[in-house]
């Protein structure tokens, strides 16, 4: 698989858990960055969208 393709499924799996299950994120968080926030930090998800030509939308978490 190439990395364009991991980087896809990757940025693909991270956006559906926080557009779904965003009570996993302070954990996630937690967890790759080694620190201690509440799970009930509050936080705000912030869109970055954006149509190609070919009229795909993409998106950044």
């Amino acid at each position: 698989m190439s990395d364009t393709m991991n980087s896809t499924i990757f940025d693909d799996v991270f956006r559906t858990m926080v557009q779904k299950m965003p009570q996993l994120l302070i954990p996630l968080i937690n967890e790759v960055f080694h620190t201690n926030y509440s799970e009930k930090e509050a936080f705000k998800q912030l869109r970055n969208e954006y149509e190609e030509e070919s009229g795909k939308i993409i998106s950044d978490s």
